[in-house]
């Protein structure tokens, strides 16, 4: 399974909270289970807001997954749990909703996934695309969902949920 986001670390927290980026997402992510782990963590991913609203928006939108939650890195006891969280020997692997490189994701997407992107579009959108073509996905994080923007000759572009690609 595809995981392009970073580990999220101690180190980035002083920066968020500079940025006044204090509110911060948690869901599940599957994506970042590590199978060969001498033991299993829970795999978490935050999601970064510096408004309120928009990351009560997000959880509103993911309130169906029990490990949906908001914190405030102003909030002291949100604050401690978070560096509990990001402890070695915690429970949960962290991951933070951001690339080390939308480039680089990009270029390894569109090499790896090529031929899922080929079929998606041709099942799913009816274009019709030579085999030869060059992808160039487009990536964006949408309420911690990874999305792909294709387009192709003269077709509209189209936003697809990356997971839906990987199953075509």
């Amino acid at each position: 399974m595809f995981q392009p986001f970073i580990k999220l670390e101690n180190k980035y927290l002083p920066k968020l909270k500079a940025l006044k980026k204090t509110f911060l997402v948690s869901q599940s992510y599957p994506r970042g289970i590590d199978h060969f782990a001498e033991a299993l963590k829970t795999p978490l991913l935050f999601t970064d807001y510096d408004d309120g609203g928009l990351a009560k928006t997000h959880w509103n939108a993911i309130k169906e997954d029990p490990l949906a939650a908001i914190l405030d890195l102003n909030n002291k006891k949100h604050w401690d749990k978070l560096q509990d969280m990001l402890k070695p020997d915690s429970a949960y692997s962290v991951f933070w909703s951001v690339f080390p490189s939308r480039e680089e994701v990009e270029k390894r997407m569109d090499l790896k996934y090529k031929d899922h992107m080929m079929r998606y579009i041709s099942q799913k959108l009816g274009w019709h695309v030579s085999g030869t073509a060059k992808m160039n996905p487009k990536i964006e994080v949408i309420f911690g969902e990874l999305q792909v923007h294709l387009k192709y000759g003269n077709y509209d572009r189209v936003r697809v949920k990356f997971s839906d690609i990987e199953r075509a």
